[in-house]
């Protein structure tokens, strides 16, 4: 089964309850909670993990209001980006001794139950990566994930899109691949160069850390600051199909029935002019299929009164 509204409403659902969750660490709420924040994000990648896998990547363009597709498609990107909450429950056992490999080794030692966690939302978040690839998920989430992935493997950055240490090696959040391709790569994923991004990231400005397609959308910017999104915009292309389908064979019914309904009680009828008003958005051959089965009705019923006489 394909991407539908109830799917798309249950993204923007779930999506809803980390952004309340972190905003309220952000504000350093009484009621804060980062195990609370944690625990979404751990069930959010689940569930769009197992989205993806069973329905594929909610583009944007599978909507047929795709400037709210997009706001579906960031809400399940988010899901992915911040599923790896469990670098958090590392970092806060490893208090200030991150990067520390003796502590980390102990940690390991002593709580492998952290690791096995951690590993298994990479493996999540690469599931989803590979999905966003084969399915043209917006180029702008994927530089994102396939970031946050080799910070997470304490690996290289394509991007240099992250810039929270992995708690394991912190000193790796400077690393990139090919640096003097850089700007290139990231222009080609729709993003800002990373001059640009630094000083967005030097003046605190989270909006203009995201890329320029996301901050410029104000359906995204309206949802990020806690609009209600209406539902009844999240139709996608395939429902819309099958209503319309299914709209098409009732009128068809309704006009056939019409038409056997005249002729059974001795009234004249135009058939083909009558078919060619009734079922203007029929092809040819479908009024001459439909005109036949008429025909052939009417012929069966004269004979079936004509054998009663």
């Amino acid at each position: 089964m394909a991407i539908n509204s109830e799917i798309a409403k249950e993204i923007l659902n779930r999506q809803q309850l980390e952004k309340e969750a972190l905003k309220k660490l952000n504000n350093q709420d009484v009621d804060a909670d980062p195990h609370q924040w944690a625990r979404i994000c751990r069930e959010n990648l689940i569930f769009i993990t197992d989205i993806v896998r069973n329905h594929g990547w909610p583009r944007a363009d599978l909507f047929l209001d795709q400037e709210m597709g997009k706001v579906v498609e960031y809400a399940a990107w988010m899901c992915v980006q911040h599923g790896d909450s469990n670098n958090m429950d590392v970092a806060m056992a490893l208090g200030p001794d991150t990067g520390n490999e003796e502590k980390i080794t102990l940690l390991q030692e002593s709580r492998p139950e952290l690791f096995s966690a951690l590993e298994l939302d990479i493996v999540m978040q690469e599931n989803c990566l590979d999905i966003m690839k084969i399915d043209g998920a917006a180029k702008h989430h994927i530089a994102f994930v396939t970031d946050r992935i080799a910070r997470n493997r304490r690996e290289p950055q394509s991007y240099k899109t992250q810039y929270v240490p992995n708690p394991l090696a912190p000193a790796m959040i400077n690393e990139v691949i090919d640096e003097e391709q850089l700007e290139t790569r990231r222009e080609e994923m729709g993003l800002d160069s990373y001059q640009e991004h630094v000083e967005a990231l030097k003046a605190g400005d989270q909006a203009r850390i995201l890329p320029p397609v996301i901050r410029g959308n104000s359906n995204i910017t309206s949802y990020q600051n806690g609009a209600i999104i209406d539902v009844n915009k999240l139709t996608t292309r395939a429902e819309a199909l099958e209503t319309r389908d299914l709209s098409r064979t009732v009128t068809r019914h309704d006009t056939v029935t019409s038409i056997l309904k005249k002729l059974g009680e001795g009234g004249e009828v135009d058939l083909d002019r009558q078919i060619a008003t009734d079922m203007s958005g029929a092809s040819e051959s479908a009024k001459r299929s439909w005109a036949n089965m008429i025909r052939a009705q009417q012929e069966r019923q004269l004979a079936l009164e004509s054998k009663d006489r």
